[in-house]
């Protein structure tokens, strides 16, 4: 954890010995964020998600995936993140196997208390990985 008494800014790197990405943090938390990109196991990729909660007290979320067109796919069962904790984890393990297979589309994340986060694409081998802000 950095804390500072002014603004701060700063940018997470990843990758594999094949990939390179990089994502600027979000300006400010919010309870509310969109990831426009869907890729699901089943067609050579796979989407991640990674929350984070700086709040003092637990923040609980929900996670809606859709199509491209707007129909809702599937929404979570309800998940806490502790206190100054995240969840990391692919989005079929967040929502189901519903969305296995699904190319096209966008995830809307709806919190109780405002959060931060990015969402990870990848190829299956890991050859490419990129991010998409939250919107």
């Amino acid at each position: 954890k950095i804390e500072g008494s002014g603004r701060l800014s700063g940018y997470l790197t990843y990758g594999t010995q094949k990939a390179l990405a990089a994502v600027t943090s979000m300006s400010q938390p919010r309870m509310q964020l969109t990831f426009s990109h869907v890729a699901e196991t089943g067609t050579g990729f796979f989407t991640g998600l990674a929350l984070l909660n700086t709040n003092a007290e637990p923040a609980t979320l929900t996670i809606s995936v859709y199509k491209a067109g707007g129909q809702k796919i599937v929404t979570s069962n309800r998940i806490t993140i502790a206190a100054n904790g995240q969840k990391v984890a692919l989005l079929h393990q967040l929502v189901g196997d519903i969305v296995k297979g699904q190319a096209g589309g966008y995830i809307v994340v709806q919190s109780d208390l405002p959060i931060q986060g990015i969402e990870i694409f990848g190829t299956d081998t890991l050859s490419a990985m990129a991010n998409v802000p939250a919107q």
